[in-house]
């Protein structure tokens, strides 16, 4: 399997291609709950955590803080 460049809050990385948001969270050991995520600039639903990354997707892992 071949693999491509995404950006993982702010720093290039490699993953396998067809890698999942979830999986991608599970391999670089980020936590899974209290968090949201952020493809190209756009938060996806945690339902959505399955769609493939595409090279060159850019992600940012956003913890969920309460209050305001």
């Amino acid at each position: 399997m071949s693999s491509i460049e995404i950006w993982l809050n702010g720093e290039a990385i490699y993953v396998e291609e067809g890698l999942s948001i979830d999986a991608l969270l599970y391999r670089q050991r980020l936590p899974r709950q209290g968090v949201a995520v952020a493809q190209n600039e756009t938060v996806v639903p945690r339902t959505e955590w399955t769609r493939p990354l595409v090279a060159g997707d850019r992600l940012e892992i956003l913890t969920v803080a309460p209050g305001g």
